[in-house]
Order: structure tokens, then C-alpha cells, then sequence
């Protein structure tokens, strides 16, 4: 398990970087930063059910139902990342999320996870 948890702290920072590369190309551009969180989200849920397997916690079967438990367990706010979740599956809108503010909370609930990890 301690290499599964060394992996997924790699996994975890390398996508973040990622991201934070990919915002800043697409900065002020409120279609393309919303596109980013969309075609990323389903990545980072995996990441966090990783993370709750790495923390000894049972997963859910229901990617929204990790990052809730995810999200009670380590203290973030997860209504970002399940409103991207509806946004994939075709149950909300895409235009109906913020970008600006969206895209913090999503960097801020990621970084949080990413220092819980580093924490195990």
C-alpha cells in the first residue's frame, strides 16, 4: 500500500501541474476553462477513489458518491466537482457553471486532497 500511495502522490501533483498549465493557456477564455475541469474531472474522481482505497476506506461505486465521502473525510468543498460530474452525465448544463469562481474551488479542493496525501 505504501507504493500505491507514493504513486498516487505522483499522479496526484503531476496532474495538478497539468492543470494549472492548462489554465493558464486558457485564462479569460470561460468556454475553455470550463472544458478543462469537464475533461479532467473524470480523471481526478479516480484519483480520489485511489486516495480513499490509500486512506483504508471502502469506495463507492458511484464517482460522485467518492468525492462526496472524499470531501467529508479530508474537508473540501465537492460542489464543483459533482457539478461537473451532472455535466458529463448529461444532467446539468455546462454553461451553468462559473468559471472563475468554479475553476478556484476545483484548485482548491485538488490541493487539498494532494496535502492529505502527502499526509498519509
Amino acid at each position: 500500500m505504501d507504493l500505491h500511495r507514493i504513486q498516487l502522490e505522483h499522479s496526484l501533483r503531476t496532474k495538478l501541474l497539468t492543470l494549472r498549465q492548462s489554465y493558464i493557456q486558457a485564462v479569460g477564455d470561460d468556454t475553455r476553462v470550463r472544458r478543462l475541469m469537464l475533461d479532467s474531472v473524470s480523471t481526478f474522481s479516480t484519483l480520489f477513489r485511489h486516495t480513499l482505497i490509500a486512506m483504508g476506506e471502502q469506495t463507492a461505486p458511484s464517482k460522485a458518491d467518492n468525492v462526496r465521502k472524499l470531501a467529508d473525510r479530508v474537508k473540501f468543498d465537492a460542489g464543483i466537482f459533482l457539478k461537473l460530474l451532472q455535466v458529463r452525465e448529461r444532467i446539468a448544463k455546462e454553461n451553468q457553471i462559473d468559471a472563475a469562481a468554479g475553476f478556484a474551488q476545483y484548485l482548491d479542493g485538488i490541493t487539498t486532497v494532494v496535502q492529505a496525501v502527502d499526509a498519509l
